[in-house]
């Protein structure tokens, strides 16, 4: 999850994009501002990883987070 113009976000994204490369695993991007159910479950929790409905990694990038 991210949002648009989040600081925090424009610095998560691009080290997530690179793990999930290394790791070959699919990456979908959803902003919470885009749909009222995205924003009230995450609009305080942006940037995160999402997994199964679980947030499973956030705000700052930690790789040992999502190899776990």
């Amino acid at each position: 999850m991210y949002r648009e113009g989040c600081h925090l976000c424009d610095d998560y994204l691009p080290l997530l994009e690179n793990f999930v490369q290394r790791y070959n695993i699919v990456l979908i991007k959803k902003d919470v501002d885009s749909s009222f159910e995205l924003y009230e479950r995450y609009n305080v929790d942006v940037p995160a990883v999402v997994y199964n409905d679980k947030i499973i990694a956030q705000y700052f990038f930690k790789e040992i987070e999502l190899l776990n």
